[in-house]
């Protein structure tokens, strides 16, 4: 192999390898800039909050509308038996609700991961194929420098 040839394979190689280490770079920031924030300040964490609160309150609904019912008078009581009932049914929807919101938010996030370690793993290929073609040059990218002999 000539001398300009294997310059060249040896700056392809090179550049090869800059490519994988500026996907690492990205794939990088990604995962300490985007992902982890994503997962740390996702709102569902405020709809679980607020989810608990409205299920609490339907909760207290229900059961004061069946102990009113239960000492009231017989129209009376049917109306609070039916509020009670409608208390559970919105606590039973909002329940739902909230676990299909929840599986929607693992769902989204796992293939942000998997995006992220096909990332990690395309950048990590590329570096060693940047390594190998500049390999195949056969000389080492800076000049060896033999140690001084010292005079006796």
């Amino acid at each position: 192999m000539d001398n300009a040839a294997a310059l060249k394979q040896l700056v392809r190689g090179l550049r090869l390898q800059v490519a994988g280490l500026a996907i690492l770079l990205v794939t990088m920031g990604w995962q300490t800039f985007f992902s982890d924030w994503f997962d740390k300040t996702s709102t569902e964490w405020q709809y679980y909050i607020q989810s608990e609160v409205n299920n609490a309150a339907q909760l207290v609904t229900m059961r004061l509308g069946r102990a009113m019912a239960a000492s009231a008078p017989g129209a009376r009581a049917q109306d609070l038996t039916q509020a009670a009932n409608d208390a559970l049914a919105e606590m039973s929807r909002a329940t739902l609700e909230r676990d299909a919101r929840r599986a929607r938010a693992e769902r989204r996030s796992l293939a942000l991961k998997y995006a992220r370690f096909a990332l990690f793993v395309v950048g990590g290929l590329v570096l060693l194929a940047g390594v190998v073609v500049g390999a195949k040059t056969g000389k080492p990218l800076a000049p060896r420098h033999e140690p001084a002999s010292s005079p006796r």
